[in-house]
């Protein structure tokens, strides 16, 4: 993680304020945020890393609840979130709700199982994206469901280690995708999230049957 460009923002792991990631998952999702060769396309962006999961890629909830809480205090506008479980958890969704009526965009992942939808994209303050493949088909393993807001590329996404390069797939990459345009957006007018939903989804790509679908 050390050869992007991304500022340091809070280690809730291990509680100190270098969130070095250990697992390498956050550094392939802030690679398509900031290019470690150019720093496209956020090039005027602040990006900040905030570690809340460990060196397998597991997390508690209440360390996702103090990530969102940091992000809170320290004047986040978009909090993506390539992450999910499979269980509700109502002080999650409180803090979620908190950083919504602060004004942040909050992105999550849709799964990588080929089922409805994991917490927290099922929310409903979340926007919440899958994956599709080079063609705009639906990724096969990419989660579904009525609370389905977007797809972006999420197959076969080139990524590298610092050595060499190489592909990955996951709902997880599908969320910087839409963090890109969000940030884009945002910087033209600070737009509430209710606000920027109903713009992306005026300037999506309508897929599958017309109209939302699963």
């Amino acid at each position: 993680y050390t050869f992007l460009s991304v500022k340091k923002g809070y280690d809730f792991v291990n509680g100190d304020n270098d969130p070095m990631d250990d697992h390498g998952h956050g550094t392939f999702v802030g690679q398509i945020l900031k290019n470690p060769h150019s720093n496209l396309p956020l090039v005027n962006t602040e990006v900040f890393a905030v570690k809340v999961l460990n060196e397998i890629g597991q997390g508690s909830v209440s360390n996702i609840i103090e990530g969102i809480y940091w992000s809170i205090e320290n004047n986040m506008d978009i909090i993506l979130m390539s992450f999910g479980g499979d269980k509700n958890s109502q002080f999650l969704y409180e803090a979620i709700i908190e950083a919504y009526n602060n004004n942040i965009t909050l992105i999550a992942a849709a799964g990588n199982n080929n089922k409805d939808l994991l917490f927290p994209a099922k929310y409903n303050e979340t926007l919440s994206v899958g994956s599709v493949n080079q063609k705009l088909q639906r990724s096969s393993f990419s989660n579904y469901g009525n609370r389905l807001d977007f797809v972006e590329p999420g197959e076969d996404i080139l990524v590298t280690n610092g050595q060499s390069f190489f592909k990955i797939s996951g709902t997880s990459l599908s969320v910087p995708h839409l963090g890109i345009i969000s940030a884009a957006y945002i910087s033209q007018n600070n737009f509430s999230p209710q606000v920027l939903k109903s713009i992306l989804i005026n300037t999506s790509i309508d897929l599958g049957k017309n109209g939302r679908d699963n």
